[in-house]
C-alpha cells in the first residue's frame, strides 16, 4: 500500500523503476501507439480534461499501460475527483 510517505518521497526523489522497460525506436513507437498514445506517451502530452475515454467510467477491471501492458491500476482503487482525470487510490504495485 502506498502511503503518504511514500507520496512525499516520490515527489522529491522521484518514482520507483518500473517493474518492466520496453526499448523501441521512434518509428517503432508510431506504428505501436495511435497519435493520441503516442502525444501522451512520448512527447509528454496530456488526455483532454473531462473528455478522456475514462474519466468517468467505473466497470470493474483493471488499467493496464498501453505501451508496455504492465498492469497499472485496479479499477476497484478508481474514485471520482474533479480534477478531469481518472483518479486513483493506490497503483496496482509499488512499480506501476
Amino acid at each position: 500500500m502506498l502511503r503518504w510517505k511514500d507520496v512525499i518521497y516520490y515527489a522529491k526523489y522521484g518514482n520507483p523503476e518500473p517493474y518492466r522497460r520496453v526499448e523501441h525506436t521512434v518509428q517503432e513507437w508510431k506504428l505501436f501507439l495511435n497519435p493520441e498514445q503516442y502525444r501522451v506517451m512520448r512527447k509528454g502530452g496530456t488526455e483532454s480534461p473531462y473528455r478522456n475515454a475514462y474519466c468517468k467510467v467505473y466497470d470493474p477491471g483493471t488499467y493496464m499501460c498501453a505501451g508496455c501492458g504492465s498492469l497499472l491500476f485496479n479499477a476497484a482503487a478508481k474514485y471520482q475527483a474533479i480534477s478531469g482525470w481518472p483518479s486513483f487510490k493506490q497503483p496496482a504495485s509499488k512499480g506501476a
